[in-house]
């Protein structure tokens, strides 16, 4: 890499690079929200006054997108958006997400592209990166995109860095939205593309093309090939234990087989939740504290709902467990599985639940201790430390982050 290439790298792991997305439609402005969700200011460049108001006034206009999240992430800083694109002279990345609406005769009109190409060209300066995610036709990138941007004399993939990102949105898929879809991405040169998944990893759940490239030679390898950057890279915040919520985050699936690798078991019949046990004791995720206790109680959705609320629990301990407070369901479960009280604190235990704190009701105390378990968890399988933010008051995640988690198959059981 070049001194442009390493510095724009730096900025996009630091999270200090100024991004911007070029168009704010059903596309562009879910990306915009996703990059400042991850840490990143980011600005948003439109034509239509309405929506750059609504935005810097704290209001959604997607049904994707909660107005919440707008609202708080433009009143941290790291939201906002202009008509003006003289902003790109500030700017370190733009990602373009125009529509290509088809014409009469089928083809693309690409005249939204060529427009917010020629707004890009005007302020582009050296160590840029510009993606293309429009959908339009193979070869846009190079025959149309390059060569306007190569204007003014910078050179693609020298001066400034090319690549296309196809959009990959199912508006109003309330399971698969922009930040836990995998994203295809394709440079101009091996750089351009590596700076790309750079600014995508950052923001995206998953870095599917890095590691589709990388990792499974690495663990079939046993380990002796070159550790992937995915893995140098990955970091771990103990504020992210507040916001994993849904299953369909890889943290979230990681940490689950980390407790299950645990030698976790079941709290009535003293089983390993190991393959077999856990298909046939019917074995899903559920709340430790119920939901219906918690609403009961006033705990905030952010801790209710949080992974740390919640562990491998079988059908017929979940059904034992209802929506009653632990302290009487642990009683319950006693009486049925006869067994003692010291044998199911030492199976609350193989899933890193401080029984005590369960034992007294005592939520609070609970989630701060369980919490700091599953940082020491996480800290030996990844070999690093966990930034412990929550307490220091600088928490970089949290629950606003993401969308709200279809809830448990158990609910009914506890309302």
């Amino acid at each position: 890499m070049t001194q442009l290439s390493e510095t724009l790298r730096q900025k996009l792991r630091a999270r200090t690079a100024r991004t911007g997305v070029v168009g704010l439609g059903y596309v562009g402005l879910p990306l915009a929200v996703e990059l400042a969700k991850a840490g990143f200011h980011a600005t948003g460049i439109d034509l239509d006054a309405r929506k750059v108001d609504a935005i810097n006034e704290g209001r959604s206009y997607i049904p994707d997108v909660r107005t919440a999240d707008v609202q708080s992430l433009h009143a941290a800083g790291r939201l906002d958006a202009t008509t003006d694109f003289a902003v790109v002279r500030d700017l370190d990345t733009v990602n373009i997400c125009v529509p290509t609406p088809l014409r009469k005769t089928k083809d693309p009109d690409m005249s939204y592209i060529v427009s917010a190409v020629e707004g890009i060209a005007k302020y582009l300066h050296p160590g840029m990166l510009i993606v293309l995610e429009s959908t339009t036709y193979p070869g846009t990138t190079d025959e149309v995109v390059q060569p306007m941007l190569e204007a003014g004399g910078l050179k693609a993939g020298v001066d400034f860095y090319l690549a296309f990102s196809p959009e990959r949105v199912d508006p109003g898929n309330p399971t698969f939205q922009t930040h836990n879809v995998p994203k295809v991405v394709g440079g101009f040169t091996p750089t351009c593309s590596d700076l790309a998944k750079e600014l995508y990893g950052s923001a995206i759940e998953t870095r599917f093309v890095r590691d589709l490239e990388q990792v499974p030679a690495w663990a079939m390898d046993g380990g002796g090939a070159e550790v992937p950057r995915t893995i140098q890279d990955a970091t771990f915040v103990e504020s992210r234990l507040h916001s994993l919520r849904t299953r369909n985050a890889a943290a979230y699936k990681g940490i689950y087989s980390l407790l299950l690798g645990n030698e976790a078991r079941d709290w009535m019949e003293d089983k390993a939740l190991d393959k077999v046990q856990y298909a046939t004791l019917e074995t899903d995720i559920h709340h430790i504290f119920p939901r219906k206790w918690c609403i009961a109680n006033e705990i905030d959705e952010e801790r209710r709902e949080s992974i740390v609320n919640k562990t491998a629990i079988t059908a017929r301990t979940n059904r034992t467990i209802g929506g009653s407070a632990p302290s009487k369901y642990l009683a319950a479960i006693e009486s049925k599985a006869q067994i003692p009280s010291t044998q199911v604190d030492g199976l609350l235990e193989s899933h890193l639940i401080p029984a005590s704190e369960l034992r007294a009701d005592d939520f609070s105390s609970f989630f701060v201790a369980r919490r700091e378990r599953l940082c020491e968890l996480i800290e030996n399988a990844m070999g690093k430390r966990v930034q412990r933010d929550v307490d220091e008051g600088h928490s970089t995640e949290g629950s606003e982050q993401f969308e709200i988690e279809v809830e448990d198959r158990d609910a009914l059981l506890e309302i």
